[in-house]
């Protein structure tokens, strides 16, 4: 299977409806559709899907300031840091999700949760109260063995947050596991 991009995507929301739709010729199922749609809430989805505990693992946060020539506040006095970040999220055992992020962090209260209480993302959204902006830039479901994945990004002002997820090809139904 090919790559998919954002024209295969479309979302809208207006007072009265909110519309998802991967297109017509979309190879996802049901439940794919809601993961790659997910804006912040991907442990919150599966946490309902299997119900049980989803676990954050964190395996990097490094944080550096940017370089003045980099800086898109430079001038003002705001400092500005990159952040790579790699999580996984883990089901009894299993990693259900690795995620790969790229954060550039304006506000200084963001700087303390992301990276100095390194609070997850999508817990980072939720406790500052802000819906983040989403758009989903590619995705791609390839035949199994091979793992699914997507890459997107969240932002409101402060942060902006690229992330690639992983997903395992038995995502849906985990009992299709590989021996740990």
């Amino acid at each position: 299977m090919s790559r998919m991009t954002p024209a295969c995507y479309a979302e809208a929301v207006t007072p009265s409806r909110v519309s998802v739709h991967f297109g017509d010729a979309s190879p996802l199922s049901p439940l794919e559709r809601v993961i790659f749609s997910s804006n912040g809430s991907l442990q919150r989805v599966l946490s309902a899907l299997y119900n049980s505990d989803i676990d954050v693992v964190l395996v990097k946060n490094i944080a550096r300031p940017s370089t003045p020539a980099t800086t898109a506040n430079a001038g003002n006095g705001s400092p500005e840091w990159c952040v790579d970040r790699e999580i996984n999220l883990v089901y009894e055992g299993k990693v259900v999700c690795v995620a790969k992020s790229a954060l550039t962090i304006t506000n200084p209260e963001y700087y303390d949760l992301l990276i100095t209480q390194s609070v997850g993302i999508g817990q980072f959204f939720r406790r500052v109260g802000v819906l983040p902006a989403f758009d989903l830039l590619e995705f791609e479901k390839p035949a199994a063995p091979s793992d699914m994945w997507r890459l997107y990004s969240l932002s409101c002002p402060g942060v902006v947050c690229v992330i690639h997820e992983t997903y395992p090809h038995w995502i849906a139904d985990p009992s299709q596991c590989p021996t740990l």
